[in-house]
């Protein structure tokens, strides 16, 4: 397994645990509002605990996106074909885009429910982790997407899953690099000279070999 496997298979786990902290601090926020109970240290902790489990899954995104990722690196060599491509845009930009403001709403609501006390905290708290967590959910590759993944990977099958997902995705890479080939005429009417550079310089982007 690469580097990028393994922080992809951190990634899509640790988001469950995110998801499923969220729903809690959810459904204790819009009961402690309901019942006017106090704010509790465990609600402290589970609030803390959802916001910095979102800041864990953005420092996971952010090494795949800018070091690891076969995707991201075929989107900021190629950034304008690159976005016509659905698997493409989801992952380089609408799945970006959506986390980023998912994860800064919680954290506007974590620094607004520190000014509450009371019923009234569980009220701020209750209002800003649902639209967070259903920005987060938006952001998913749900499987019946298109461009979707598994919900969970599990034991050795999630390695070989990865093994064989990962030559799938370089390949898309490829092929969207190999379409920008367009063969433009030298003077002396050969279009393999002036494609031969801009397969050269595929070829450093995504490696002679096609590997991640």
């Amino acid at each position: 397994m690469s580097g990028y496997d393994v922080v992809l298979l951190v990634h899509s786990w640790v988001r469950w645990v995110v998801v499923a902290v969220g729903v809690v601090v959810v459904a204790r926020s819009f009961a402690g509002w309901r019942a006017a109970r106090s704010w509790s240290p465990l609600d402290e902790r589970l609030h803390a605990g959802f916001v910095g489990g979102l800041d864990l899954q953005l420092t996971l995104g952010v090494v795949l996106y800018l070091f690891l990722s076969p995707i991201a690196r075929a989107i900021f060599t190629y950034p304008a074909a690159a976005f016509r491509e659905p698997m493409l845009r989801f992952f380089g930009l609408e799945h970006v885009l959506g986390m980023v403001v998912g994860i800064a709403v919680a954290h506007v609501g974590r620094a607004r429910s520190k000014r509450a006390e009371g019923r009234a905290r569980h009220r701020v708290v209750l209002g800003w982790s649902i639209a967070a967590l259903l920005l987060v959910l938006a952001s998913i590759p749900w499987p019946f997407l298109k461009y979707g993944r598994p919900l969970v990977r599990t034991g050795r099958a999630a390695l070989e899953l990865l093994d064989g997902e990962e030559p799938q995705v370089v390949d898309r890479v490829a092929g969207l690099a190999g379409a920008l080939l367009v063969p433009e005429p030298d003077p002396d009417g050969d279009a393999r000279a002036e494609q031969r550079p801009r397969r050269q310089h595929v070829d450093l982007v995504l490696g002679p070999d096609r590997e991640a």
